[in-house]
C-alpha cells in the first residue's frame, strides 16, 4: 500500500507542470487574440484574414495593414465609413465600432493580425496601442 501511495504524489510535481504550461498556453496573448478575433472579427473578415470579395477588405496580406499598422486600434474601437484600398480594390462597406473592448483586448487583436496568416509585422506594446488610440479621430 505505502508503494501505491508514494507513486501517486510523484505525479504532483508533473500535474502542476503540465497545468503551468496549459495556462501559458491559453492565457499567453496570441491565444486570446486569436479568440477575440474570432470573436469579433471573423465572421466578416474571415477566418483565415481573407476578406469577403468585393464587400469586406483582407487583413491578410494586406497593404493597408503593412503601411498602417497605428490605424488598426481606432478602426477596431471606432469602425471606419468610407472608400479604402486595399491590395488594389476599393472597399466602400462600413465597419462598427468596437467601443465595449479594452486597451488590451484592442492590443491582442491588433498584435494578433500584425503576425497572423502571411502577416509578419512587429508587435505593438501596450504603450503605443494606448497613443494610437489617443490620436484617433472619432
Amino acid at each position: 500500500m505505502m508503494k501505491n501511495e508514494i507513486w501517486w504524489w510523484s505525479l504532483i510535481p508533473l500535474l502542476f507542470v503540465a497545468l503551468f504550461l496549459l495556462n501559458l498556453y491559453v492565457f499567453s496573448g496570441e491565444h486570446k487574440g486569436k479568440a477575440l478575433y474570432t470573436r469579433y472579427c471573423a465572421s466578416c473578415h474571415g477566418d483565415q484574414g481573407e476578406g469577403l470579395r468585393q464587400l469586406i477588405p483582407p487583413l491578410n496580406a494586406s497593404d493597408f495593414v503593412q503601411k498602417h499598422p497605428g490605424r488598426i486600434a481606432c478602426i477596431i474601437r471606432y469602425g471606419m465609413q468610407g472608400e479604402v484600398v486595399v491590395n488594389g480594390k476599393t472597399f466602400n462597406q462600413p465597419m462598427p465600432a468596437n467601443p465595449q473592448l479594452s486597451e488590451v483586448e484592442i492590443a491582442n487583436i491588433v498584435n494578433y493580425v500584425l503576425t497572423a496568416w502571411d502577416n509578419d509585422l512587429p508587435d505593438r506594446s501596450p504603450a503605443q496601442i494606448k497613443k494610437d488610440l489617443q490620436q484617433c479621430k472619432e
